[in-house]
């Protein structure tokens, strides 16, 4: 069976000492909302892309191999489990659980899968996961909106998944569903103001 390394950080030992630090401590380290986070793990734990040069380079990588993948007929229907959790707020949201998807992920990679079946995995899990989402919410339209929806196999396998499940599903057509479709809402909200 092949052994799989972990990427290794291309850091000296006191930068990677500051990192644990930071890490551990939680100064510095928001928690974040973004869908796109996901991607960048997945994309550095694969060794698609291990240092970005430019925003979106990572998720692109991760895009692209699970393409690659659906190109070489990967079947889409097993994705990685995504778990729902109660958030513990009052409000009673939930947060997306991705601590199984990524024990899988390495289960996957110290297995010699491939990061193309991988990534493939990874995309039919996210989309399963936002069904979940959507699900939880219960409401019968969903909106797929945000820089992740510029992933043309991502908003397909949601939309199919969704549409599957009963929602009707809407996203962007004229306006891009990131920052650039941000600024015309902000606009858009501003002028009703005036």
């Amino acid at each position: 069976m092949p052994v799989y390394q972990l990427p290794s950080w291309e850091t000296a030992s006191d930068e990677r000492e500051r990192f644990a630090t930071l890490l551990r401590s939680g100064v510095a380290s928001p928690w974040t909302t973004s869908m796109g986070r996901l991607f960048d793990a997945v994309s550095s734990l694969t060794g698609l892309c291990r240092r970005a040069s430019f925003e979106g380079q990572a998720a692109m990588a991760v895009e692209c191999a699970a393409e690659s993948a659906q190109a070489d007929g990967e079947d889409f229907a097993e994705g990685y489990a995504m778990d729902l959790l109660e958030s513990g707020d009052p409000g009673g949201s939930r947060v997306v659980d991705w601590c199984p998807t990524v024990s899988a992920m390495l289960e996957d990679l110290y297995s010699g899968v491939s990061c193309d079946r991988i990534a493939a995995r990874f995309h039919a899990g996210l989309a399963d996961g936002i069904v979940h989402v959507a699900q939880a919410a219960g409401l019968p339209r969903v909106v797929l909106t945000g820089g992740c929806f510029q992933n043309r196999l991502l908003l397909s396998l949601a939309r199919q998944r969704l549409e599957q499940a009963g929602f009707a599903v809407y996203s962007h057509g004229l306006v891009p569903p990131n920052d650039g479709g941000l600024s015309l809402g902000q606009a858009v909200v501003a002028a009703c103001h005036l």
